[in-house]
């Protein structure tokens, strides 16, 4: 069931996205996408580097001696491709760096905490970013999305809150629980195990304020980087704002594609949020429309590769399992063959 509903919600944002360049004309919105030119190399270049400081903010949650920076930030890049370009809800690619960062010595409770903690972090630093662009909006006399940026501080705040929550009120134990009830009693000690150490690393991590400052910093100066991103796109598309206003856009933007995290990509959320707020602050609907199709390629620049690298990891993680198997296989056919000898010898 969860699969046909992603599926679904698939299938209506590509519909949205088809709807909305139809309707505002799909050579004006690609003649302003064409007009970047190579400057999207620009733009790769600027969300690789908010990229790198994601990355840098996860590795703060570590506790001494952290896993290799470069690992963790390889992940990270992967998990944003994945979340970007497969049909799966915008939470897949949060799952698999965990998974990947457990497969490269960490343990399970730790990676899957330090994901849960950092996501949480994104969300109140999400909700601080939205509440300065709504400011902003205001303080600009845009009161047409004004009462819309509210509802999105107030749904943005409320899933960091609840998220937050249910973390330290023992949430994965009793996950783990219900799970069991519903498993009509069956031993799953090791799932409970598992939930409740999981539930002890996600404490252990909040009992250390500085790492979490600092990670609550990095996030927030990830919204800041994508703010400059969209500014930097509307020059290269001739049509310039200021800082102030593209904060405002992506502030709203990237709240509404939260609260869709369910549609993968977010795939016509995110056209309609560029085409409804650039509007808000006076810029034609038709460039946001272009904004938004300028980051879908800058999406498939970085995660094209990133794929790559992830699927070229998985090869030659089954490789060495398959090898370490065969070595088993050889050694134990060995001791059969010496057990063997000593009984023809006796």
């Amino acid at each position: 069931m969860v699969k046909i509903g992603l599926w679904v919600a698939l299938l209506a944002g590509a519909a949205l996205f088809a709807g909305l360049l139809a309707v505002r004309g799909v050579d004006d919105v690609l003649a302003a996408f064409a007009t970047a030119g190579w400057g999207l190399a620009l733009v790769a270049m600027l969300y690789a580097g908010a990229l790198v400081v994601a990355g840098l903010a996860w590795a703060s949650l570590f506790r001494p001696p952290p896993p290799r920076l470069p690992g963790v930030l390889v992940l990270r890049w992967i998990a944003f491709s994945v979340n970007q370009l497969l049909p799966v809800a915008q939470l897949g690619g949060e799952v698999l760096r965990a998974r990947l960062l457990a497969h490269r010595g960490v343990d399970a409770p730790t990676a899957g905490a330090s994901v849960v903690v950092d996501m949480t972090l994104g969300l109140a630093s999400q909700a601080l970013f939205t509440l300065a662009g709504v400011a902003l909006l205001a303080l600009a006399g845009g009161a047409v999305g004004l009462g819309a940026g509210i509802a999105l501080i107030a749904a943005v705040a409320a899933m960091a809150l609840v998220f937050l929550r249910v973390q330290r009120r023992g949430f994965f134990s009793r996950l783990a629980g219900l799970v069991e009830k519903a498993a009509g009693g069956r031993d799953l000690t090791r799932v409970t195990g598992g939930a409740a150490a999981l539930d002890a690393a996600v404490l252990a991590i909040y009992r250390r304020p500085g790492r979490i400052f600092a990670g609550f910093l990095g996030r927030l100066a990830v919204w800041v980087l994508f703010a400059l991103e969209t500014w930097l796109i509307f020059h290269l598309i001739g049509h310039p704002i200021s800082f102030t206003d593209a904060l405002i856009i992506e502030a709203l933007v990237q709240a509404v594609r939260t609260a869709g995290f369910l549609v993968p990509g977010a795939l016509g959320i995110q056209e309609g949020g560029y085409l409804v707020f650039a509007a808000a602050v006076g810029a034609p609907a038709d460039l946001g429309l272009a904004v938004s199709l300028i980051k879908r390629a800058r999406d498939l620049m970085l995660g094209l590769p990133g794929l790559a690298v992830w699927q070229a990891g998985e090869v030659a993680r089954l490789r060495r399992r398959s090898a370490g198997a065969g070595d088993r296989a050889a050694v134990g056919g060995e001791q059969v063959a010496a057990r063997g000898i000593e009984v023809d010898a006796d």
